[in-house]
């Protein structure tokens, strides 16, 4: 039985194989697993319907879940309207590809760059508006049931994504891991966009980002997730890291803080 007040889940990526083989690795291991789809100019990883099929018995057998990562590449803000749709269109067919598996939540980059910072209120203006519109075509292409997260960056301030969380049957993907990156303090974000989040990412730094927990002091972990129990948060906490070493020790850290908050096994 899960221990925490949220569903502990990880990546895709931690075991150099394709997603089904990780799935049948971790499901055991973990309550979410982040199946973090990529498609490229002559390759991708989207899973086919065998694929699909049997992961959903594995998630029924172990009483797991999953979210969907979209490609990192999509450019819901982009200027080029034709770039823009096609981001659009592929958004659209993933959530439709994976919606037999019932995902806690998809979730989306608004841009690989983003442009506020090069040209402040008139750009931001623009690429709101951009973002907007591309958010709701992709509800109203694809349906989302409502799961549709929306994961801040450390590229731009993370209240650049306030007038998304405006739109209906969309939320917030909270990434600690950038947040730290910027010098932010989570726990004050936490409180502020708490009714908001749906997924939670959390991960460590050390020379790059998304390493373990474990690199990171102890104490700045412990408030970030005695925040996130404090505010009742029972979604899915994301340890979005992309190698076995990294998830074993992250999990120690975990294990580490529920066992000094008296949390039963």
């Amino acid at each position: 039985m899960n221990r925490y007040p949220f569903f502990p889940g990880t990546t895709s990526f931690i075991y150099h194989a394709d997603i089904l083989t990780n799935v049948e690795k971790l499901a055991s291991r973990v309550d979410d697993i982040e199946l973090v789809l990529f498609v490229a100019e002559k390759e991708d990883n989207l899973p086919s319907s065998d694929c699909l099929d049997n992961i959903k018995e594995i998630a029924g057998a172990n009483n797991m879940g999953f979210t969907v990562h979209l490609p990192l590449r999509l450019s819901l803000g982009n200027t080029d309207e034709a770039d823009r749709v096609s981001s659009v269109t592929l958004a659209a067919k993933i959530i439709r590809l994976t919606a037999c598996i019932s995902p806690r939540a998809y979730i989306i980059h608004l841009n690989e760059n983003e442009p506020c910072k090069e040209n402040a209120d008139k750009a931001r203006t623009v690429w709101t508006d951009l973002c907007s519109t591309s958010l709701h075509d992709i509800v109203s292409q694809a349906g989302t049931g409502g799961y549709l997260c929306i994961e801040n960056l450390e590229g731009y301030d993370i209240t650049h994504l306030d007038p998304f969380l405006q739109i209906p049957d969309i939320h917030l993907c909270l990434d600690i891991g950038h947040l730290w990156v910027q010098g932010e303090n989570p726990v004050r974000i936490i409180e502020q966009y708490a009714k908001n989040i749906r997924v939670i990412h959390l991960h460590g730094i050390h020379e790059r980002d998304h390493r373990s927990l474990a690199f990171m002091d102890f104490d700045k972990v412990k408030r970030v997730l005695d925040a996130i129990r404090a505010h009742h948060f029972s979604g899915v906490l994301t340890l979005e890291v992309f190698n076995e070493d990294d998830l074993h020790t992250s999990l120690q850290v975990l294990d580490k803080w529920a066992d000094e908050r008296g949390i039963e096994r």
